[in-house]
């Protein structure tokens, strides 16, 4: 694969790295315990690992930030240096061993991904047998988390794809080349500016024109909402999507809405006034309108979740807000926002970064929204399998920030259906609260509708 550049909105993901923001990507996959040995595994999914090519280049910032980021190849790589094969450990153990994986650094020489195997673990969801889990650990820049789904399934597949010849090129030829540009780089950035500019102007003349609006939002902290501590706390959710299917179907709605909802509800109950305004940001896939080199295709959308209303039409009114935010964002005018940032050196994006990071450490802005849910739909199950093996779950957990004490992330595959849930404990007090609260309103939901569609079979 040849040398390309980074496009400005995938390595700002690495230049606003630090200790208060991460940006990595932790999703695990579970597969029955393998009667392969973990040497026999690793060759299985390095032979596949090294037919991937976004697996094999690393990112080169030439000179600390001077001007544009790279993408090229990695000499000598062997994917074997990406994989570690752990002890056997208990369910709560790997919890804990996800969560500390967003704390660790990437070593910046080689490409920014890692996997862990992890032998007898036991606890995975409803599976009471042994399990061999794969953790994957990517770094944003890379990917995001569709992208990654889609590493995902070529490493995971019984195909093993045939590399294209490699092409490193040397971070001092491509400082050289950056050091030529630096007296072009203000004409570069003014161009973007104005581009931006342009952007900004068609997505006013849409919003004039009725094409769309914000969400009725307001800016408001929660007790979720402060300055991170330092501790962290996850805790994982399994449910089957077939039972929270009824439920939607009832309302003509998604799943993802039906996740939503009981979200919001649970946790506006869990902070003592279930009738609060709680708003959550949602990430909203722009891939279809975007440079196809870009890694990263995600919008955030604000959905109010309303609590305060009765389920069933608290779930429509989250299912045409989501709606809502989808069409806004996908709009052309919005799109094209994420690929027109400006083409600023490094080291100004840098700077810019910590400066808003002390200050939110400070004390954080009211935003529209107080926490964060994404979702990562996989599709089937069907197909995805280790050294011949069925995948028989997915899940994983999102860095939190200040401003952010606690973030969901939903993942479907096939009929499982996972909540991860990593908050701050000075934050969401009392998760295990929490998560059997959540536990308890999904079970319930589901043999509520469950039994309307059992009563309403035998009517029929």
């Amino acid at each position: 694969m040849t040398t390309s550049r980074v496009s400005p909105y995938d390595v700002n993901f690495a230049y606003a790295e630090s200790p208060r923001v991460r940006s990595s990507i932790v999703t695990a996959y579970a597969f029955p315990e393998s009667s392969s040995s973990s040497q026999d595994l690793t060759e299985w999914l390095a032979a596949r690992a090294g037919g991937i090519e976004v697996l094999r280049q690393r990112l080169v910032i030439p000179l600390g930030g001077i001007g544009d980021a790279y993408w090229t190849d990695t000499p000598e790589f062997d994917p074997r240096d990406h994989i570690d094969h752990l002890p056997a450990m208990g369910w709560d153990q790997l919890v804990d061993f996800i969560t500390e994986l967003h704390e660790q650094t990437f070593d910046e020489a080689r490409p920014r991904w890692s996997l862990y195997i992890v032998r007898n673990v036991i606890g995975v969801g409803a599976m009471h047998a042994p399990c061999t889990v794969v953790v994957l650990r990517f770094h944003h820049s890379m990917a995001d988390g569709m992208g990654v789904a889609a590493i995902a399934r070529s490493l995971f597949s019984a195909d093993v794809g045939t590399p294209s010849p490699a092409s490193p090129d040397s971070g001092a030829r491509l400082a050289a080349l950056e050091l030529a540009r630096v007296p072009l780089r203000p004409f570069l950035v003014l161009a973007d500016l104005w581009r931006l500019i342009g952007v900004s102007r068609r997505a006013s003349r849409d919003r004039k024109a009725g094409l769309w609006s914000m969400p009725d939002a307001q800016p408001r902290a929660t007790r979720l909402n402060g300055s991170l501590s330092g501790r962290r706390e996850s805790a994982i959710v399994f449910q089957s999507v077939a039972g929270l299917r009824v439920v939607a179907r009832a309302h003509g709605v998604s799943v993802n809405d039906v996740v939503l909802s009981v979200i919001g509800r649970t946790i506006a109950a869990h902070l003592g006034d279930p009738d609060q305004a709680i708003a959550a940001s949602v990430p909203v896939s722009v891939r279809s309108l975007l440079d196809p080199a870009m890694r990263n295709a995600l919008g955030f959308g604000t959905v109010p979740l309303r609590p305060d209303l009765p389920f069933p039409e608290q779930v429509v009114a989250v299912h045409e807000q989501v709606r809502a935010e989808r069409d806004r964002l996908n709009l052309p005018s919005f799109a094209a926002m994420y690929g027109a940032l400006p083409r600023l050196p490094g080291w100004i994006y840098r700077i810019l970064y910590r400066t808003g990071q002390r200050r939110a450490a400070r004390k954080p802005k009211p935003d529209t929204t107080q926490l964060r849910v994404s979702t990562i739909p996989k599709g089937s199950a069907e197909h995805w399998t280790l050294a011949g093996l069925p995948a028989v779950a997915c899940f994983g957990v999102t860095p939190i920030n200040d401003g952010l004490g606690v973030n969901h992330t939903v993942s479907t595959f096939g009929d499982n259906l996972s909540i991860g849930i990593l908050a701050d404990p000075e934050q969401l007090t009392d998760l295990p609260t929490y998560l059997a609260s959540l536990q308890a309103e999904l079970d319930g939901l589901r043999a509520a509708y469950s039994s309307r569609e059992t009563y309403s079979s035998r009517d029929t």
